[in-house]
């Protein structure tokens, strides 16, 4: 159990921002997972093949059934990332899934919609991107938009620095 409001938690959130920790957080998404003819064709072969070993297709195993996916641990967990974050903390957003198929991009997508509840929607696209690529020592490559810089730009139809959930009004990569 995930109780935030104990002072060990204060005492861990300390000890995690004290020492540099980033934490990595994968919020559900994915309750709506496209398992469409359509969508599977994208898939690698050996994703296919994993896709059909664990029969998601059929509900056989996905983020219902998990208990640690409760309303109650995703709140804790969502407020604890929150102090963590608070207290001057770096948190990433997690690229897999406890689920498949995992589509790139569509599953980010979820996650990053999901943390616009706790988070300002800059924010999550800041952790998403430039926090990321720092993270994992690409600062100078990647991760923002500047001369000299790698970048997929993502053009969507919205304002998803205010609705994040533009973000899956995709236009052009």
């Amino acid at each position: 159990r995930l109780e935030v409001h104990l002072p060990e938690v204060d005492a861990l959130i300390a000890v995690l921002v004290e020492n540099g920790v980033t934490l990595v957080t994968t919020p559900s998404g994915g309750a709506k997972a496209d398992f469409s003819r359509r969508a599977r064709s994208v898939f690698a072969p050996h994703m296919l093949e994993a896709f059909n070993r664990v029969d998601v297709g059929r509900g056989v195993r996905s983020e219902i059934h998990n208990p640690l996916l409760t309303l109650r641990f995703k709140e804790e967990a969502r407020k604890f990332e929150q102090r963590f974050v608070e207290a001057g903390g770096r948190l990433l957003m997690g690229a897999n899934a406890m689920y498949l198929p995992i589509i790139p991009g569509v599953a980010n997508h979820d996650v990053m919609v999901e943390l616009a509840d706790w988070f300002e929607p800059l924010d999550v696209i800041r952790m998403a991107t430039g926090d990321a690529a720092i993270t994992l020592g690409l600062g100078n490559e990647t991760g923002r938009v500047a001369p000299g810089l790698h970048a997929d730009l993502l053009v969507v139809e919205g304002k998803p620095d205010v609705d994040l959930r533009d973000i899956r009004r995709v236009k052009q990569v």
